[in-house]
């Protein structure tokens, strides 16, 4: 994953892990893994063989080969989607990720499958993201240079020269120049702001109270209180919550069941992480992205919004990862060649990865949460190595 784990942390947990219920061994009489294509549930997904799409089985099957045993660990599912169709579908026994229990970041052992939300950590932020973007499409929300703090007058004793230039655009960039630490103290110790927000009578108080420690659009830095003032300006212009705007205009028209959020005080959705969602609907968020933000001849979301959300906006902690208006950037090389991607990524190996040159979604879960994320690794060296050219 990215070189800065903690920074996709959930808050409410320490860096640290303790006794969990899983198996201590591998069985070893598993059956001959065989390649099935993935059925048609009802839920919108036609399916296709790996072959239709020009994709190598015989990659995929050394994937899960590989998984089995235990050398890629942890990774709960895969969906892959290439040329409008779901091609592939597999899912893993994993220890699903617990919250606010002290040192312990894993719950009991279970069985993954395509019924099953899965906490989509960090990943969120891309969904929150996507929701602004559908309320600018709507006009609810005039345009990324829309100053922040306007949509705030009761927070107006906190406004300054500098404060003032903020706009949306700032915030979706993580560029917002607020003093912010997700990075010093770990996500269990309350010197953490995100997890300092679930203290919070006022959480949008609190984001917004903060000095400007830097000219707006100047340095990145990792802020996920920047994502939950953006889920509360969609209440703002929508007058619905995060959760009721994203159903009727999202969620809806794509054919998923209204997800599961958490809240802050108020009760405020917390936009910046912990939404749940199952790999399919995962993808069908790629899915969108991929295909100028149609799905099934209806227009979830505009182009233009695509396109501009997608651009390189800001360089991260680390070199080889651009970010947009939060989703990740990144260029994969495989098959001596480089593929163009953008993503959401959350803590784990929850990720949803678009190759818009290919056409074609990655989604892949986990529980990687204090142990090494093979997802790239499964992304270079198995789909796209399974290209046929």
């Amino acid at each position: 994953m990215l070189t800065k784990p903690c920074y996709l942390l959930l808050p409410v947990i320490t860096c640290a892990l303790a006794c969990s219920d899983a198996p201590t061994a591998i069985e070893d009489d598993l059956l001959p893994y065989e390649y099935v294509v993935p059925p048609e549930t009802g839920d919108g997904w036609t399916t296709a063989s790996l072959a239709d799409v020009g994709l190598a089985e015989d990659r995929f099957v050394q994937l899960i080969d590989i998984i089995r045993t235990g050398t890629y660990a942890n990774i709960h599912g895969i969906v892959v989607v290439k040329d409008h169709r779901l091609v592939f579908e597999e899912y893993f026994d994993g220890l699903a990720f617990r919250a606010a229990v002290g040192t312990r970041v894993v719950g009991n052992w279970k069985h993954f499958d395509r019924a099953q939300p899965h906490n989509l950590a960090s990943a969120t932020k891309s969904i929150t993201s996507t929701i602004l973007g559908i309320a600018i499409d709507k006009g609810f929300v005039s345009s990324v240079d829309t100053a922040v703090y306007d949509f705030f007058p009761e927070y107006s004793q906190f406004r300054d020269a500098r404060k003032d230039s903020i706009t949306l655009q700032h915030m979706l960039t993580m560029t917002s120049g607020l003093d912010w630490d997700e990075s010093t103290c770990t996500y269990g110790q309350i010197c953490n702001d995100i997890n300092a927000l679930f203290s919070q009578a006022d959480p949008v108080r609190y984001i917004l109270a903060k000095a400007a420690v830097d000219p707006p659009g100047e340095r990145w830095l990792y802020n996920g209180g920047g994502t939950n003032v953006l889920g509360q300006v969609v209440r703002k212009a929508s007058g619905q919550t995060l959760e009721e705007f994203a159903n009727e205009h999202l969620f809806g028209p794509l054919g998923i069941s209204p997800p599961i959020w958490i809240h802050l005080a108020g009760p405020m959705t917390y936009a910046s992480g912990d939404l749940k969602l199952r790999p399919r609907d995962m993808a069908k968020i790629g899915y969108i992205f991929a295909n100028d933000g149609q799905w099934n001849g209806q227009q979830i979301i505009s182009p233009e919004w695509i396109a501009e959300s997608t651009q390189h906006r800001k360089q991260t902690w680390d070199p080889r990862w651009g970010y947009g208006y939060q989703w990740w950037l990144f260029d994969y090389p495989a098959n001596g060649r480089t593929y163009r991607s953008f993503g959401a990524r959350g803590w784990g190996g929850q990720i949803i990865t678009v190759f818009p040159d290919l056409d074609m979604v990655v989604v892949l879960t986990g529980g990687n949460y204090l142990t090494p994320d093979p997802t790239d690794a499964v992304i270079r060296q198995f789909v796209l190595d399974a290209l046929i050219p």
